[in-house]
């Protein structure tokens, strides 16, 4: 069967690059350039609103059951003498979670977690992972809106007279750069569903295609959400 959600990704893309194209350089700076500073304001307020998540609503609580129910039943599909770190590796996530998983499988991290047993550290730490990225995802949407309303309203700045083809040209390479700044939030959506049925199906999509694998595991914001969760859970 056709990996439809990679078709998903390549139209995905060439759409964008299209707008892009369509838009022409000056608009698609303003929207990079908004792109950028709501990632970077939401590096910035993503962790608290993380912690506010953890301390103060059950969407935490929720996470933590659907992920240890998920780890658990992968931990019991394998083999009970294959080790600590091959268990690891062998579970159905993404490499960069995979990769610090293994480097932080000590009894420092245990202490920090609290937890007993590998499955506990594991579903400790990817449900740390996925409320960071709710957190990531929700804090962006917001600051995404308010900052795409100030563009809107310096709109006539983009009407700046430019050589139409290398403005195209420009604009449709910055396109492809908002698009996969997109993907790889949508990304972080995908790893806040994995305890959950539909998040499953994507990651196995995912796996499948060597595109996809490569955007995944590329993914700049899934490594600030895996680096941030140590401070989150120390505040």
């Amino acid at each position: 069967m056709d990996n439809w959600l990679l078709w998903i990704v390549l139209v995905f893309l060439a759409v964008m690059i299209i707008v892009g194209l369509k838009k022409g350089f000056v608009k698609m700076v303003f929207s990079i350039v908004s792109l950028i500073a709501t990632i970077i304001l939401t590096i910035i307020i993503g962790p608290h609103v993380a912690t506010y998540l953890k301390e103060n609503t059950s969407v935490y609580d929720n996470v933590q059951q659907k992920t240890c129910l998920f780890i658990e039943n992968a931990l019991i599909k394998m083999e009970e003498e294959s080790g600590e770190s091959k268990k690891i590796e062998d579970l159905p996530l993404p490499d960069v979670i995979k990769e610090k998983l293994l480097e932080n499988n000590n009894e420092e991290a245990y202490d920090l977690f609290g937890a007993e047993s590998l499955g506990e550290y594991i579903s400790e730490y990817v449900s740390g992972v996925a409320i960071n990225a709710i957190a990531f995802c929700a804090t962006f949407i917001v600051i995404f809106i308010a900052l795409k309303l100030i563009v809107y309203f310096l709109d006539l700045i983009s009407k700046l007279p430019l050589l139409n083809g290398v403005n195209k040209m420009l604009g449709a390479a910055l396109g492809f750069l908002e698009g996969m700044i997109i993907l790889w939030l949508l990304c972080l959506v995908v790893t806040a569903g994995a305890g959950n049925e539909w998040g499953q199906n994507m990651l196995a999509m995912i796996n499948e295609s060597e595109l996809l694998s490569f955007i995944y595991n590329n993914n700049y914001l899934m490594r600030f959400t895996t680096d941030v969760l140590k401070l989150v859970l120390m505040v």
